[in-house]
């Protein structure tokens, strides 16, 4: 279990984390952390491997407080993931520590392009 105020530092500190949301996609859309991947409980062995190919790298799994994280978390762990931590409180957790929750898919990419048009002028 890991807090989500400890979550933001490791995150502000550069520190690596997957940060997987095991709730069904479109609930993610709605509103997930910034750098979270969805990876829908539903589906996660079929989609881990692709997002976390190195079983030892550090994952924080969370959910919206309906249990998916520790079962996600038992998952993982069976298939030899040696480094898992549920989000204390999921997104509930996350906004309470002062975190904002971000809707829509691809946000990053999506933010970096924002910031080249602004910053650059780039022409429509």
């Amino acid at each position: 279990m890991i807090s989500a105020s400890e979550l933001r530092r490791r995150l502000a500190g550069h520190g690596e984390a997957a940060l997987l949301d095991v709730r069904e996609q479109g609930v993610h859309y709605g509103g997930h952390p910034f750098y979270a991947s969805s990876a829908p409980l539903s589906r996660l062995e079929l989609l881990i491997t692709d997002l976390v190919p190195r079983r030892s790298a550090p994952i924080v799994v969370f959910d919206g407080g309906e249990g998916l994280a520790a079962k996600a978390d038992a998952r993982l762990a069976a298939l030899g993931y040696s480094s898992v931590e549920v989000l204390a409180d999921g997104c509930a957790g996350w906004r309470a520590a002062g975190g904002e929750l971000f809707s829509g898919i691809n946000v990053p990419s999506k933010a970096f392009g924002e910031f080249v048009e602004h910053r650059y002028e780039t022409p429509r």
